[in-house]
C-alpha cells in the first residue's frame, strides 16, 4: 500500500529500478493507528496535501477496541466519507462528511472526523472517559486538479 497517488490506484515498478523484481502497488492509501486514554483525541491518520491546489475526497474506516483491563471489552467502529480542498498551501474541510457510527456501551461517547489543520487532512479519533481504546483506520483517496 501506498500514499502515492496514481489515477488508477495500482501501478506497477521495478525496485531497483531497471532490475527483474517487479512491485505491484496499491496507491491512494491511507492506514494507521493511535491509542486515546480517556476522552482525549489521537490523529490516526495525518496525510500531508502537497503543493498542487485540488481536491481531495476520502473512504475511511475506522475500528476501536477497549479491552477489559482498559474498561471494556467494548467495540466502536465507523466509516466517513468526506472531502478536503486545498490551495496548495492550506487545507479548507469541505462541509457534509458523512459517517456511519456503530457504538457500543460507554464507547457511545466516541467520535472519528476529518479535520483541515495547516496543509493537512487528518483522521481524527476521540475517546470516552474510563477507557483506553486502540483505534485502527485504512481508507482510500481521490484527487482531482485543474488539467
Amino acid at each position: 500500500d501506498s500514499t502515492e497517488n496514481n489515477a488508477n490506484g495500482i501501478l506497477t515498478r521495478a525496485n531497483p529500478n531497471l532490475s527483474n523484481n517487479l512491485q505491484i502497488v496499491l496507491t491512494n492509501r491511507l492506514q494507521g493507528t493511535a491509542s486515546t486514554v480517556g476522552a482525549t483525541t489521537a490523529d490516526v491518520i495525518t496525510l500531508a496535501l502537497g503543493s498542487t491546489p485540488g481536491t481531495y475526497t476520502f473512504d475511511i474506516k475506522i475500528a476501536g477496541f477497549a479491552s477489559a483491563a482498559s474498561g471494556g471489552p467494548l467495540s466502536v467502529g465507523y466509516t466517513i466519507v468526506g472531502a478536503v480542498r486545498t490551495t496548495g498551501a492550506a487545507a479548507v474541510l469541505i462541509s457534509g462528511q458523512a459517517r456511519d457510527d456503530f457504538e457500543e456501551g460507554a464507547l457511545s461517547a466516541c467520535g472519528f472526523a476529518i479535520v483541515a489543520s495547516g496543509n493537512n487532512a487528518v483522521f481524527r479519533s476521540t475517546g470516552a472517559a474510563g477507557t483506553t481504546i486502540a483505534w485502527s483506520a485504512v481508507g482510500e483517496y481521490v484527487f482531482a486538479t485543474e488539467p
